[in-house]
Protein backbone atom coordinates (compact mmCIF):
# COMPACT_ATOMS: atom_id res chain seq x y z
CA UNK A 1 0.00 0.00 0.00
CA UNK A 2 2.77 2.22 0.76
CA UNK A 3 4.81 1.47 -2.31
CA UNK A 4 1.46 2.18 -4.64
CA UNK A 5 1.05 5.56 -2.81
CA UNK A 6 4.76 6.31 -2.93
CA UNK A 7 4.75 5.82 -6.63
CA UNK A 8 1.66 7.38 -7.03
CA UNK A 9 3.00 10.62 -5.32
CA UNK A 10 6.63 10.05 -7.19
CA UNK A 11 4.42 10.37 -10.22
CA UNK A 12 2.28 13.23 -10.21
CA UNK A 13 4.95 15.41 -8.56
CA UNK A 14 7.41 14.38 -11.21
CA UNK A 15 4.97 15.07 -14.35
CA UNK A 16 4.58 18.66 -12.47
CA UNK A 17 7.89 19.48 -12.15
CA UNK A 18 8.71 18.20 -15.57
CA UNK A 19 6.25 20.87 -17.00
CA UNK A 20 7.98 23.58 -14.54
CA UNK A 21 11.13 22.36 -15.66
CA UNK A 22 10.14 22.78 -19.74
CA UNK A 23 9.17 26.19 -18.95
CA UNK A 24 11.30 27.21 -16.50
CA UNK A 25 14.74 26.70 -19.73
CA UNK A 26 12.49 27.85 -22.35
CA UNK A 27 11.41 31.20 -20.87
CA UNK A 28 12.15 34.18 -23.38
CA UNK A 29 12.39 31.47 -26.21
CA UNK A 30 9.42 29.99 -27.25
CA UNK A 31 10.83 29.17 -31.26
CA UNK A 32 13.34 26.87 -28.97
CA UNK A 33 10.62 25.03 -26.75
CA UNK A 34 11.16 21.86 -29.42
CA UNK A 35 14.47 21.76 -28.83
CA UNK A 36 14.42 21.83 -24.95
CA UNK A 37 11.70 19.16 -25.01
CA UNK A 38 14.04 16.91 -26.66
CA UNK A 39 16.90 17.34 -25.15
CA UNK A 40 15.32 17.41 -21.90
CA UNK A 41 13.98 13.96 -22.59
CA UNK A 42 17.84 12.99 -23.91
CA UNK A 43 19.19 13.63 -20.70
CA UNK A 44 16.27 12.59 -18.56
CA UNK A 45 16.11 9.04 -19.80
CA UNK A 46 19.27 7.69 -19.03
CA UNK A 47 19.34 9.67 -15.52
CA UNK A 48 15.95 7.64 -14.83
CA UNK A 49 17.60 4.74 -16.32
CA UNK A 50 20.71 5.12 -14.04
CA UNK A 51 18.57 5.49 -10.71
CA UNK A 52 16.81 2.68 -11.64
CA UNK A 53 19.56 0.13 -11.86
CA UNK A 54 20.93 1.98 -8.49
CA UNK A 55 17.94 0.80 -6.87
CA UNK A 56 18.51 -2.67 -7.98
CA UNK A 57 21.69 -2.28 -6.33
CA UNK A 58 20.13 -1.21 -3.27
CA UNK A 59 18.14 -3.72 -3.19
CA UNK A 60 18.69 -6.31 -0.06
CA UNK A 61 18.25 -2.88 1.88
CA UNK A 62 14.44 -2.02 1.46
CA UNK A 63 15.05 1.84 3.16
CA UNK A 64 17.64 2.56 -0.10
CA UNK A 65 15.54 0.41 -2.61
CA UNK A 66 12.56 2.28 -1.84
CA UNK A 67 14.34 6.03 -2.28
CA UNK A 68 16.19 5.05 -5.49
CA UNK A 69 12.66 3.50 -6.40
CA UNK A 70 11.00 6.70 -5.63
CA UNK A 71 14.02 8.78 -7.95
CA UNK A 72 13.89 6.77 -10.67
CA UNK A 73 9.76 7.32 -10.43
CA UNK A 74 9.88 11.14 -10.40
CA UNK A 75 12.66 11.41 -12.82
CA UNK A 76 10.48 9.09 -14.99
CA UNK A 77 7.74 10.97 -14.47
CA UNK A 78 9.31 14.56 -15.54
CA UNK A 79 9.34 12.65 -19.48
CA UNK A 80 5.95 12.51 -19.85
CA UNK A 81 5.29 16.04 -20.31
CA UNK A 82 8.20 16.90 -22.52
CA UNK A 83 6.99 13.88 -24.75
CA UNK A 84 3.76 15.31 -25.61
CA UNK A 85 5.49 18.86 -26.22
CA UNK A 86 7.57 17.31 -28.40
CA UNK A 87 5.19 15.84 -30.19
CA UNK A 88 3.04 18.70 -30.51
CA UNK A 89 5.76 20.79 -31.74
CA UNK A 90 6.81 17.77 -33.99
CA UNK A 91 3.68 17.76 -36.60
CA UNK A 92 0.91 20.32 -38.09
CA UNK A 93 -1.76 21.94 -35.76
CA UNK A 94 -3.95 20.20 -37.53
CA UNK A 95 -2.34 16.80 -37.20
CA UNK A 96 -2.00 16.57 -33.19
CA UNK A 97 -4.83 14.54 -32.41
CA UNK A 98 -3.96 11.69 -34.77
CA UNK A 99 -0.05 12.07 -33.36
CA UNK A 100 -2.14 11.49 -29.74
CA UNK A 101 -3.75 8.57 -31.05
CA UNK A 102 -0.78 7.50 -32.52
CA UNK A 103 1.39 8.09 -29.66
CA UNK A 104 -0.83 5.95 -27.35
CA UNK A 105 -1.70 2.84 -29.48
CA UNK A 106 2.40 2.53 -30.32
CA UNK A 107 2.49 2.61 -26.16
CA UNK A 108 -0.37 0.21 -25.89
CA UNK A 109 0.97 -2.24 -28.95
CA UNK A 110 4.77 -2.05 -27.99
CA UNK A 111 4.67 -1.86 -24.31
CA UNK A 112 1.16 -2.90 -22.42
CA UNK A 113 0.24 -5.06 -23.87
CA UNK A 114 3.33 -7.78 -24.76
CA UNK A 115 4.80 -6.66 -21.37
CA UNK A 116 3.17 -9.66 -19.22
CA UNK A 117 3.42 -12.09 -21.84
CA UNK A 118 7.74 -10.98 -21.61
CA UNK A 119 7.70 -10.51 -18.30
CA UNK A 120 6.17 -13.89 -17.97
CA UNK A 121 8.54 -15.66 -20.48
CA UNK A 122 11.51 -14.54 -18.47
CA UNK A 123 10.17 -15.50 -15.13
CA UNK A 124 9.60 -19.23 -16.84
CA UNK A 125 13.20 -19.08 -18.21
CA UNK A 126 14.82 -17.64 -14.74
CA UNK A 127 12.69 -20.06 -12.23
CA UNK A 128 10.75 -22.22 -14.22
CA UNK A 129 9.58 -24.41 -11.10
CA UNK A 130 8.22 -21.06 -8.98
CA UNK A 131 5.07 -22.00 -7.68
CA UNK A 132 4.49 -25.06 -9.73
CA UNK A 133 4.84 -28.92 -8.39
CA UNK A 134 5.03 -31.98 -10.79
CA UNK A 135 2.62 -34.76 -10.12
CA UNK A 136 3.14 -37.50 -12.65
CA UNK A 137 6.01 -35.69 -14.43
CA UNK A 138 3.18 -32.80 -14.89
CA UNK A 139 3.93 -29.09 -13.82
CA UNK A 140 1.21 -28.17 -12.08
CA UNK A 141 0.47 -24.99 -10.07
CA UNK A 142 1.02 -25.14 -6.94
CA UNK A 143 -2.59 -24.65 -4.70
CA UNK A 144 -1.96 -21.83 -3.03
CA UNK A 145 -1.15 -22.07 0.91
CA UNK A 146 -3.42 -20.90 3.44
Amino acid sequence: MQFDIGYFVTSLVGTLLGGVLLDWTGRGAPYKRQYYAVRQLASGFPVALGAMLLSLAALPDRTWFLVWNGLTTLIFGTISPVVMIAMFHSVHPSQQALAVGLNSLSQHVLGDVPAPIIMGYIKDAWAPHCNSVFVDRRAQLRAPSR
